[in-house]
């Protein structure tokens, strides 16, 4: 497995496929240059986003189960702990976002896999642009 201390490269940690910037609500210009986004802009875009989906708070918005049963709505209670699921996996999602981009040695190996990512995906997407340049020219003979 991975060097590091917790099995799995940084990329198989992750709860979601979602770039861990995007996550955040930050967005660099390319992988290159997510190492331009300072610490502190990092810190401030994850307390707003705990804030807001922090689990206590997301319970707060919302009648509790009990309440649902009550009231003799079972789909009521369905979407409501979908809703209090989804939040707490995003709520998780932004605690790990921001143990990566927090720490720097995870942080350059996150950023490394990204830049790794995004090259073998224009490989990939220019391989199969040739491949079906070179269909069409062989359909035209």
């Amino acid at each position: 497995m991975a060097h590091g201390g917790g099995g799995g490269g940084v990329a198989q940690q992750t709860p979601t496929k979602k770039n861990l910037y995007a996550l955040l609500g930050l967005v660099p210009s390319s992988p290159a240059a997510s190492g331009d986004i300072a610490l502190s802009e990092i810190k401030r875009a994850y307390k707003a986003l705990i804030l807001k989906h922090h689990p206590d708070k997301v319970q707060g918005a919302q009648p509790s189960c009990g309440q649902a049963v009550l009231d003799d709505d079972a789909a009521t209670m369905s979407s409501e702990s979908e809703s209090e699921s989804e939040s707490h996996a995003t709520f998780i999602a932004i605690q790990h976002a921001y143990q990566v981009l927090s720490d720097t040695a995870r942080r350059k190996q996150y950023d490394a896999q990204l830049a790794q990512a995004e090259a073998s995906q224009k490989a990939l997407s220019e391989n199969q642009h040739a491949v079906v340049l070179d269909n069409v020219v062989t359909s035209e003979l």
